[in-house]
């Protein structure tokens, strides 16, 4: 009886020490807001709020060391110009603005990133992400509603950007914190086309 006792709480040691461990591989699931720096110079595509949902997995190269793939998806609700065929000819254009509460401009899509990074441990229970690496996501569908009047793909569905990121670790819990350099063009076809917003994002995740 003292015997099993023993290796149960040997076991339960195990479990408790590789609960701790901070160089664990695993996978991750996650929820984040995201938000446009927005400069008013710019097309005002770049100005949007969104959500995204996404799945990881790290994997420690050496201890401190990890290279994190994620997939994600993600909605965002962006600012717009009343169309300039919306209204016949002769006509005054619509002021600019959300002035219908059916007027819309959304992108839903997915991203994928590569991660790099190193992790610092905090104690035994905390411990801090530094991240970087590239990011990349493809609209599946890009939709303008402007009194009534429909338009899709009207700006670039492929969205480039460079992440660097900071995450704090509580046991199976990560709250974290992103900033993401933007890339690419707006609208490509234009020469003077300005590129898309940097944005900053806010999440939290489990990991397990």
């Amino acid at each position: 009886m003292r015997r099993i006792m023993l290796i149960a709480a040997m076991g339960l040691l195990a479990l408790q020490a590789a609960a701790r461990e901070p160089w664990q591989n695993g996978f991750s699931v996650g929820v984040e807001g995201n938000f446009a720096l927005f400069d008013e110079k710019e097309t005002v595509f770049n100005d949007f709020k969104g959500t995204t949902v996404s799945g990881s997995y790290t994997a420690f190269l050496t201890k401190g060391l990890f290279v994190r793939p994620m997939l994600m998806f993600y909605y965002e609700d962006h600012d717009y110009y009343p169309l300039d065929n919306s209204v016949p000819p002769g006509y005054p254009q619509p002021a600019r603005g959300k002035s219908d509460k059916d007027d819309h401009l959304t992108e839903v899509g997915f991203g994928v990133a590569c991660l790099g990074g190193y992790r610092f441990p905090v104690g035994k229970e905390f411990s801090v992400d530094l991240q970087t690496g590239p990011y990349y996501a493809i609209a599946i569908d890009q939709h303008q509603t402007i009194f009534g009047h429909h338009r899709f793909d009207l700006y670039n569905k492929s969205s480039l950007r460079w992440r660097f990121g900071l995450g704090l670790n509580v046991w199976r819990l990560t709250v974290d914190a992103s900033f993401d350099l933007g890339l690419l063009k707006v609208r490509p076809e234009r020469e003077h086309s300005d590129c898309e917003s940097n944005v900053v994002s806010i999440g939290i995740g489990y990991n397990f």
